[in-house]
């Protein structure tokens, strides 16, 4: 079904492009795109992180560039997914575009992937590995590193970039970039939804255990996660049961409580917000 929607083919030439590429999807993709021709006036720009990947479809105009086509996938961190899932979600992510901009697929002039887990050379080579099937040319670098050379009105300054993990980049005068953070969920990412998540989830344990006054909180987070008591936290986290993406979705319910005032949502978002002002004054 996966290679029927992404392969615009029926179900007899999916089962035949599966069977010659032994049942691989994402081979089987790579094979199929490998006879694919070269526009040499389109151009893809990927965004993914470890929630979801977005793929915009431009062709290249004298005066820039118009936007085509747009698609949506799933993560594409590849330290969250897997190298293999993330170039699959990638791949995903780029059909969808080309089927809203209604053009045949081909191969692309040039592929700019920004990617959240690729802020490391190997993590960098493996990926263009993985996509030089789409592309003429291909070129990935961190998501972080995306917004500093976007926002950047000097050619110096310091990027922040807080989603589903964290990390923070800077370029000085003399254009040498340095980095703080993206040391991933065991190790850090403070200031992310993951870690604004995890926080909350420790201080409904304190709150069960009356550490912490009883709040919002509480109830706010059992009923996103659908259980009935804290003690059923446990099996879950320990389990694996829930992705990254469980845990950084309940930030939201700590941002709607501190709307609404609530003093312990706030403390957690301020504990947040403080370990990313100090990954800030480390590279300043």
């Amino acid at each position: 079904a996966i290679v029927c929607h992404l392969m615009h083919s029926n179900a007899a030439k999916a089962r035949n492009i599966l069977s010659e590429n032994q049942g691989g999807i994402r081979k089987a993709m790579s094979a199929s795109s490998e006879k694919l021709g070269i526009d040499t006036s389109l151009i893809v720009g990927i965004d993914g992180g470890g929630t979801k990947t977005s793929a915009l479809l431009a062709r290249i105009r004298k005066d820039g560039f118009e936007v085509l086509g747009m698609g949506i996938a799933g993560a594409s961190n590849p330290r969250v997914v897997g190298f293999e899932n993330a170039s699959l979600e990638i791949h995903t992510a780029i059909h969808a575009a080309f089927q809203q901009a209604k053009i045949p697929l081909c191969k692309v002039y040039r592929l700019v992937a920004g990617l959240s887990g690729a802020g490391r050379e190997q993590e960098r080579n493996r990926m263009v590995d993985l996509l030089q099937d789409m592309a003429q040319k291909v070129e990935v670098t961190s998501d972080a590193n995306l917004i500093l050379e976007e926002g950047l009105l000097r050619g110096w300054g310091i990027a922040v970039i807080a989603g589903t993990g964290s990390m923070i980049l800077g370029k000085n005068l003399d254009g040498t970039v340095l980095r703080s953070g993206g040391w991933g969920t065991q190790l850090g990412d403070e200031g992310s939804a993951y870690a604004i998540g995890m926080s909350a989830l420790r201080a409904l344990c304190k709150m069960h255990d009356g550490l912490v006054e009883p709040g919002p909180l509480r109830e706010s987070l059992l009923g996103k996660l659908r259980l009935t008591k804290v003690e059923d936290l446990i099996a879950p986290l320990a389990e694996g049961t829930w992705g990254k993406e469980t845990i950084a979705e309940l930030a939201l319910e700590v941002l709607g409580l501190a709307e609404k005032n609530d003093l312990l949502a706030k403390q957690l978002l301020l504990e947040q917000a403080k370990s990313l002002a100090e990954g800030v004054a480390g590279l300043y």
